[in-house]
């Protein structure tokens, strides 16, 4: 049975309105919903092995202006990070590719009206790890951990326009910590600590990795229904 909407108006109706009547804006959102998840993948190193279940533990993502927009992410079987292994995840939206698209196609001819609702051009990538590089990450991670307070100062920023938005989180057993900022203001102390985490994870990425047996990416939100929240639904009339 749906929830019931009572209210003192004589129509009453559950909608999902578009966010965005630009496309590029509905493109860049649906970006940022995609690159929020998964929140657990599962994982089977071989056909026979038990699932492992991975949580999504660390996450950093930029909106650069006129660049590419990108997130890291790292999986662990435990928010503590005492697990053998850990997921790598590099999600990366080509947003010049597709400012490009949408300048120079006409989107009032029909042949082009499918682009009004694309996706961004989004490639990632995923690694599981071996023990030696998971134990390296590990060990960055809980640099931040030991001394976390110190990376969430936050100042003014003389250099404006370098970012729309950065995000970091790191959860723990007893809950997460997370700060999301824009060119305003800067933590420079986290903004070189990411930079460090980027640069690690950049080197281990292009490291050539054993496959295992299977991967599953557990979506809270499947992409149908990203689509509909970005594009919108008359949702009593489902």
């Amino acid at each position: 049975m749906r929830p019931i909407n009572n209210a003192n108006a004589d129509i009453v109706n559950d909608v999902s309105l578009p966010l965005f009547k630009i496309p590029i804006l509905r493109i860049e959102e649906l970006f940022t919903l995609y690159s929020e998840e998964p929140y657990n993948i599962k994982a089977k190193i071989s056909k026979r092995s038990k699932r492992l279940d991975f949580e999504q533990v660390l996450r950093i993502r930029k909106w650069i202006p006129s660049d590419k927009s990108y997130g890291w992410y790292v999986y662990s079987e435990e928010r503590d990070l005492k697990n053998p292994h850990l997921i790598l995840r590099h999600v990366l939206w080509d947003k010049p590719k597709d400012k490009f698209k949408l300048k120079f196609n006409d989107l009032s001819k029909p042949e082009n009206e499918h682009l009004n609702y694309c996706w961004p051009s989004i490639i990632s990538k995923t690694y599981f790890l071996d023990k030696k590089n998971s134990k390296i990450i590990s060990k960055k991670i809980k640099q931040f951990d030991s001394e976390q307070n110190k990376y969430f100062e936050i100042s003014e920023c003389d250099e404006k326009e370098k970012y729309y938005d950065i995000e970091f989180s790191r959860r723990y057993c007893w809950g997460e910590k997370k700060l999301i900022w824009n060119s305003l203001v800067e933590s420079k102390l986290l903004e070189n600590y990411i930079l460090e985490l980027e640069n690690l994870f950049d080197c281990i990425s292009s490291e050539d990795h054993e496959n295992i047996y299977q991967l599953d990416f557990d979506y809270l939100y499947d992409v149908e229904s990203m689509e509909k929240s970005i594009w919108g639904v008359d949702i009593s009339k489902k």
